[in-house]
């Protein structure tokens, strides 16, 4: 007698093999392959399978029917997301390598090593946390960019966007029943992310208010003060914590650069004695001294991390859009100034770390984040000076000069990057890249001879071309 003899078979494989490609015997509950693995096993079933019953689509997640109890909802909760990402017809293994070696490059918010073991964890059904921080991470790294056109949406287009508007509902019903964690806030600032990503600038910021307001009730912001004020004596779940954080802090600064109406307050502050991330989440701490984030630390001789080098970049454009708000001008302008020379140093001293490097992309963030800032800090001197007369002001004109030959500069700067970096791969390269593209695309157009003068002409088409 066969030794599968009745023992029930599913009709498709399980969810681990298909993710790795291998042979499943499809034994339920639990495969041969798993079973020698020591692997989680979890089978995507069909409605006539009648050992789970009837499976749900994941058009199921916009219904009201409440989740069961906690351990049923979490297991579920887990199908359901297997279910959504299996619906992509893509592989979590390829999805979630594409995303630590993409997205994570310049926002490493998720521990790579603590990932991958809540994944693989033999007999644990994952919490309902990390469920939606699998289904975000696989979001942001299975989007095909695909646009709406004049002709209509493309089928790439469509997809993502169901796929997208699963997740944004998922998540909600998760957060709604769940307190603050840092799966979930990790996971709103993924969607945060993929709305900037995809050109939606306001819906990203309004979505990383929240993610901020999580982040604060789960006290995550005391990652980034001094050793002493920690109570986790988990050094890779702090450092991990105090990268989430500083994601939030980038973003929502990032962000706010794009959106239509300025006054609008951020929700993070930066305090003065914050201290730089340790990089990823899998270093942990070595036991070196703190590098507090003060004027002293932008300009080290060593060789700052891409990721602690965004931060300093920030932190800078913090600066930067609290000077805005200074109410006189003289003042105002003076403090610009200062902000000015130091950000045009931060910058050299970023060109110089990043090209003495291998691999260039890993600055590739931070350089974007300060180039956006000069362009933002010249165009409101410009704009600021334009309401009084400076013909009558030497002082005045020339300041309104200076801001205006620092803008050609920092365009033709974007364009020597473009042109030098032609070809960069598409998943390493952060979205504020792209942002700080349009800007200087926005002030080449806004040139009035831009049409007619063949250098400016070349400029907006190169810069144009590049975005696509």
């Amino acid at each position: 007698m066969s030794a599968d003899y009745g023992r029930e078979k599913a009709v498709q494989v399980c969810v681990t093999c298909k993710a790795r490609k291998k042979k499943c015997d499809k034994t339920m509950p639990r495969c041969g392959y798993c079973a020698r693995k020591n692997l989680r096993c979890s089978f995507l079933l069909s409605g006539r399978d009648k050992y789970h019953g009837s499976y749900p689509s994941s058009l199921d997640l916009f219904s009201s029917r409440p989740f069961p109890e906690p351990a049923a909802a979490d297991a579920n909760l887990y199908r359901r997301v297997l279910q959504m990402i299996h619906e992509t017809g893509q592989f979590i293994d390829d999805l979630t390598v594409r995303y630590f070696q993409g997205p994570h490059n310049y926002l490493p918010i998720v521990s790579r090593s603590r990932f991958q073991s809540n994944l693989i964890t033999l007999g644990a059904v994952p919490s309902a946390g990390f469920s939606t921080l699998l289904l975000t991470i696989c979001l942001t790294a299975s989007s095909s960019k695909g646009e709406s056109t004049a002709d209509g949406d493309t089928p790439a287009f469509t997809k993502d966007r169901a796929l997208y508007l699963a997740t944004k509902s998922l998540l909600s019903r998760v957060q709604s029943s769940n307190p603050p964690c840092i799966s979930l806030i990790q996971s709103r600032l993924l969607l945060a992310l993929y709305d900037y990503t995809n050109r939606r600038p306001e819906e990203a910021f309004d979505a990383i208010a929240g993610c901020a307001r999580m982040a604060y009730a789960a006290r995550m912001h005391l990652n980034c003060r001094p050793m002493e004020t920690h109570t986790d004596p988990d050094a890779q779940a702090r450092a991990e914590a105090v990268n989430t954080w500083w994601g939030i802090v980038i973003c929502e600064r990032t962000f706010f650069c794009e959106v239509g109406f300025q006054e609008q307050p951020l929700i993070t502050t930066i305090p003065n004695d914050a201290i730089l991330p340790s990089g990823t989440g899998d270093q942990g701490q070595d036991g070196s001294p703190l590098s507090y984030l003060t004027t002293t630390a932008i300009y080290p001789g060593g060789n700052s991390s891409g990721f602690d080098r965004s931060v300093q970049a920030v932190w800078l454009l913090d600066k930067v859009i609290r000077s805005f708000e200074i109410p006189d001008l003289d003042s105002k302008l003076v403090q610009l100034q200062t902000l000015d020379n130091n950000i045009q140093g931060f910058l050299t001293e970023l060109m110089r770390q990043c090209y003495s490097q291998e691999i260039t992309s890993e600055y590739c963030q931070s350089i974007a984040i300060t180039i956006r800032t000069l362009l933002k800090l010249h165009s409101h001197v410009i704009e600021q000076l334009g309401h009084v007369p400076v013909s009558q002001d030497p002082t005045l004109q020339s300041r309104y000069q200076k801001s205006q030959a620092a803008l050609d500069t920092i365009a033709q700067m974007v364009l020597d990057i473009i042109e030098i970096h032609h070809t960069p791969p598409p998943d390493i390269i952060p979205p504020s890249f792209s942002y700080m593209t349009r800007a200087a695309l926005a002030y080449v157009r806004e040139q009035k001879d831009w049409q007619t003068d063949s250098k400016l002409h070349s400029a907006e088409e190169r810069m144009r071309e590049s975005l696509h």
